[in-house]
Protein backbone atom coordinates (compact mmCIF):
# COMPACT_ATOMS: atom_id res chain seq x y z
CA UNK A 1 0.00 0.00 0.00
CA UNK A 2 1.21 3.55 -0.57
CA UNK A 3 1.76 6.15 1.76
CA UNK A 4 -0.21 9.40 2.03
CA UNK A 5 1.78 12.24 0.02
CA UNK A 6 3.40 14.67 2.40
CA UNK A 7 1.14 17.99 2.70
CA UNK A 8 0.86 21.20 4.60
CA UNK A 9 -2.52 23.59 4.74
CA UNK A 10 -3.24 26.86 6.50
CA UNK A 11 -6.84 26.44 8.06
CA UNK A 12 -8.56 29.81 8.35
CA UNK A 13 -11.90 28.08 9.55
CA UNK A 14 -13.47 30.60 7.61
CA UNK A 15 -16.38 28.57 6.61
CA UNK A 16 -16.48 27.07 9.98
CA UNK A 17 -17.59 30.12 11.46
CA UNK A 18 -20.35 30.72 9.34
CA UNK A 19 -21.91 27.56 10.38
CA UNK A 20 -21.65 28.01 13.89
CA UNK A 21 -23.29 31.39 13.42
CA UNK A 22 -26.28 29.99 11.23
CA UNK A 23 -26.67 27.36 13.50
CA UNK A 24 -26.56 29.58 17.02
CA UNK A 25 -28.94 31.55 15.00
CA UNK A 26 -31.53 29.04 14.21
CA UNK A 27 -31.12 27.53 17.58
CA UNK A 28 -31.90 30.32 19.07
CA UNK A 29 -34.64 31.31 16.57
CA UNK A 30 -36.10 27.71 17.58
CA UNK A 31 -35.87 28.19 21.45
CA UNK A 32 -37.40 32.27 21.33
CA UNK A 33 -40.60 31.20 19.20
CA UNK A 34 -40.85 27.85 21.43
CA UNK A 35 -40.82 29.78 24.76
CA UNK A 36 -42.99 32.54 23.58
CA UNK A 37 -45.93 30.36 21.95
CA UNK A 38 -46.02 28.82 25.30
CA UNK A 39 -45.98 31.71 26.86
CA UNK A 40 -48.46 32.62 24.54
CA UNK A 41 -47.68 36.35 24.51
CA UNK A 42 -47.69 37.11 21.03
CA UNK A 43 -49.52 36.65 17.53
CA UNK A 44 -47.83 35.27 14.43
CA UNK A 45 -46.25 38.49 13.69
CA UNK A 46 -44.94 39.77 16.83
CA UNK A 47 -43.85 36.04 17.23
CA UNK A 48 -41.41 36.22 13.68
CA UNK A 49 -40.04 39.73 14.43
CA UNK A 50 -38.99 38.42 18.04
CA UNK A 51 -37.38 35.45 16.98
CA UNK A 52 -35.32 37.23 13.62
CA UNK A 53 -34.15 39.91 16.46
CA UNK A 54 -32.78 37.19 18.88
CA UNK A 55 -31.70 34.92 15.91
CA UNK A 56 -29.57 38.19 14.52
CA UNK A 57 -28.23 38.53 17.77
CA UNK A 58 -27.13 35.32 18.08
CA UNK A 59 -25.53 34.81 14.89
CA UNK A 60 -23.41 38.26 15.52
CA UNK A 61 -22.68 37.25 18.92
CA UNK A 62 -21.71 34.19 17.90
CA UNK A 63 -19.56 35.67 15.24
CA UNK A 64 -17.83 37.98 17.29
CA UNK A 65 -16.66 34.92 19.62
CA UNK A 66 -15.71 32.51 17.66
CA UNK A 67 -12.59 34.39 15.89
CA UNK A 68 -9.77 31.91 15.70
CA UNK A 69 -6.07 32.24 14.22
CA UNK A 70 -4.61 30.68 11.17
CA UNK A 71 -3.17 27.34 12.16
CA UNK A 72 -0.89 25.72 9.71
CA UNK A 73 -1.36 22.00 9.39
CA UNK A 74 1.09 19.66 8.35
CA UNK A 75 1.47 16.03 7.33
CA UNK A 76 4.83 14.97 6.36
CA UNK A 77 4.78 11.37 5.55
CA UNK A 78 4.79 10.27 8.98
CA UNK A 79 3.53 12.24 11.72
CA UNK A 80 0.47 15.27 11.67
CA UNK A 81 1.66 18.27 13.50
CA UNK A 82 -0.21 21.74 14.18
CA UNK A 83 1.80 24.52 14.28
CA UNK A 84 4.79 22.09 14.83
CA UNK A 85 3.37 20.43 17.44
CA UNK A 86 2.20 16.28 17.23
CA UNK A 87 -1.34 15.70 16.99
CA UNK A 88 -3.74 12.82 15.66
CA UNK A 89 -6.35 14.63 13.45
CA UNK A 90 -9.81 12.96 12.99
CA UNK A 91 -12.39 13.78 10.09
CA UNK A 92 -15.09 14.12 12.13
CA UNK A 93 -17.29 15.94 9.23
CA UNK A 94 -16.47 15.56 5.16
CA UNK A 95 -18.79 18.19 3.45
CA UNK A 96 -18.47 18.44 -0.30
CA UNK A 97 -15.66 21.46 -0.25
CA UNK A 98 -14.58 21.76 3.61
CA UNK A 99 -13.61 19.15 6.11
CA UNK A 100 -14.25 19.36 10.38
CA UNK A 101 -10.78 17.63 12.18
CA UNK A 102 -10.44 17.00 15.82
CA UNK A 103 -6.89 17.77 16.38
CA UNK A 104 -6.04 15.56 19.47
CA UNK A 105 -2.84 16.67 21.57
CA UNK A 106 -0.93 14.37 24.17
CA UNK A 107 -1.86 16.56 26.54
CA UNK A 108 -4.87 19.28 26.43
CA UNK A 109 -8.04 19.87 24.61
CA UNK A 110 -8.84 18.85 21.26
CA UNK A 111 -8.47 21.47 18.81
CA UNK A 112 -11.13 21.85 16.12
CA UNK A 113 -10.59 23.15 12.74
CA UNK A 114 -12.44 23.10 9.39
CA UNK A 115 -9.40 22.67 6.29
CA UNK A 116 -11.77 24.20 3.29
CA UNK A 117 -11.07 23.46 -0.37
CA UNK A 118 -10.14 27.14 -0.30
CA UNK A 119 -7.39 27.18 1.71
CA UNK A 120 -5.71 23.73 0.50
CA UNK A 121 -5.91 25.24 -3.07
CA UNK A 122 -3.98 22.23 -5.25
CA UNK A 123 -3.45 20.25 -1.74
CA UNK A 124 -6.76 19.98 -1.42
CA UNK A 125 -6.93 15.93 -2.36
CA UNK A 126 -3.38 15.26 -1.13
CA UNK A 127 -5.00 16.64 2.42
CA UNK A 128 -8.20 14.30 2.04
CA UNK A 129 -5.98 10.92 0.85
CA UNK A 130 -3.93 12.02 4.14
CA UNK A 131 -6.55 12.83 6.29
CA UNK A 132 -8.31 9.11 5.79
CA UNK A 133 -4.98 7.12 5.27
CA UNK A 134 -3.88 4.91 8.31
CA UNK A 135 -0.62 5.71 9.91
CA UNK A 136 2.08 2.81 8.80
CA UNK A 137 2.52 0.40 11.81
CA UNK A 138 6.34 0.54 13.07
CA UNK A 139 8.69 -2.14 11.88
Amino acid sequence: MRQAPPVSVVCRGRGGRVVQSLLSAMAAASITTWVLQRAGLFDAAALAIAATLVAALAGLLTWRLSRSEPATLCWDGQQWTLEANPITPTVMLDVAGALLLRASRPQGRPRWLVASRGDAGAAWHALRVAAYARPRAAA
